[in-house]
């Protein structure tokens, strides 16, 4: 509603109309309507003499879009309560929506430590975010951010975050893999050097993390391996820390082992 002509420019043969898209969503379209004022340097009138017979309502359309959009849900795409390494929320927007990251979510969690976004997938209107469950029991919950930086197709802002809905983590309690070798303190002139584990009962894979801290605040590779034993890649000279824990055939984690 409330669109108008703001002004026309140019000469020869080409022209610029500008329109006010007044307000609301819809369409436009801009039609020549023919009162024969249009004539040619002959002043011959557009489409010969006579009214109408030089319209053009077939050129292309506008479609205005000025409403923000919306998100709608941020619901569990998995079974609850949930033992898995891995947990997925499907985030659903009103329209289709750009601009999404990691920065648009934040985690809220109880119990848990070690939580964090691992993948985001999808396109257009929805978005399916993997969360790493990380170690313990407890809850988790997926909430959507308002940072600025999500827009729909016509370059408008969301307006507003959302809280998602929550998962219990309740994972089994696989004991934690017993470690062989390399020994703890060994110096090693071996980049690629065999790690070694015992197995675990009702363990279908091991996770293996290695890191230049012995808090694994840094890691420098992780893995997983249906094996008891793993190469990583070759590593340069550094004092190095490595833990091991199981996976059951459900997805289930156990406890890590303790750290060499």
């Amino acid at each position: 509603a409330g669109v108008t002509l703001n002004g026309v420019t140019g000469s020869g043969n080409t022209y610029t109309l500008t329109v006010n898209t007044g307000n609301g969503d819809g369409t436009i379209r801009l039609d020549l309507i023919d009162d024969d004022s249009i004539i040619d340097s002959s002043s011959n009138p557009l489409g010969d003499e006579g009214f109408g017979n030089g319209n053009f309502t077939t050129g292309e359309v506008y479609a205005i879009d000025k409403t923000p959009p919306t998100i709608i849900s941020i619901n569990r795409a998995g079974t609850n309560p949930s033992a898995m390494l891995n947990v997925s929320y499907l985030v659903t927007f009103s329209e289709s929506v750009i601009g999404i990251d990691n920065t648009d979510f934040a985690l809220n969690t109880n119990g848990v430590v070690g939580t964090f976004i691992s993948t985001i997938s999808g396109s257009g209107s929805t978005r399916v975010v993997s969360v790493n469950t990380g170690q313990g029991d407890g809850e988790i919950q997926l909430n959507f951010i308002n940072n600025g930086s999500v827009t729909d197709l016509a370059g408008n802002l969301i307006t507003s975050g959302l809280n998602g809905e929550t998962y219990n983590i309740d994972k089994p309690q696989l004991p934690a893999p017993i470690l062989r070798s390399p020994r703890s303190t060994a110096k090693l002139n071996n980049t690629t050097p065999n790690l070694m584990w015992q197995r675990v009962a009702k363990a279908q894979s091991y996770q293996i993390q290695i890191a230049d801290s012995n808090d694994f605040s840094n890691i420098i590779e992780t893995n997983t391996t249906t094996s008891t034993t793993y190469t990583p890649s070759a590593l340069v000279d550094n004092t190095y820390y490595w833990r091991v824990r199981a996976i059951d055939v459900s997805g289930g984690i156990g406890e890590w082992s303790q750290t060499r």
